[in-house]
């Protein structure tokens, strides 16, 4: 397991692909939330105003830890932020299609997680395999 991780393709392929795959998870959950949201027909236009003011008035008790509750407050405005901009945008895309489109989006993406999560779990046994059982790999041919 040590002489994978010191190789550098294998750590380039492990961090690009959990990279892509968090950012995936991240897209299509929130393509989630905007379908259950059209389906809803009082919901309004995601605008992420109301997510950053709920976030500056419930981060009060995270002021009381110090500099460490107010990194976490600052990691948390940011990333409701970032998600905010995400919503916005795949509102913005979403908007000229169906709910039969977006519902296929969605099928799609969903998929390509579960896909992407199998494969990285593939790999990884694979690699573990190839490194505790190279020595007796003609022993376990022989027997099948």
């Amino acid at each position: 397991m040590t002489y994978l991780w010191q190789r550098s393709g294998w750590l380039g392929y492990f961090f690009v692909m959990s990279f892509a795959l968090g950012l995936l998870l991240i897209f299509t959950s929130c393509l989630d939330a905007i379908l259950v949201a059209r389906a809803d027909i009082q919901a309004l236009p995601f605008s992420g105003i109301n997510s950053r003011q709920n976030t500056v008035e419930s981060g009060d008790w995270l002021k009381k830890l110090g500099k460490v509750g107010q990194g976490l407050l600052w990691l948390r405005i940011t990333w409701d932020n970032l998600i905010g901009k995400v919503m916005e945008f795949l509102e913005t895309w979403t908007a000229p299609k169906d709910d039969k489109q977006v519902a296929w989006t969605l099928g799609i993406g969903w998929a390509c997680c579960g896909g992407g999560l199998a494969g990285g779990t593939l790999v990884f046994a694979k690699a573990m395999c190839v490194a505790h059982l190279t020595p007796f790999i003609p022993l376990m041919c022989s027997v099948v």
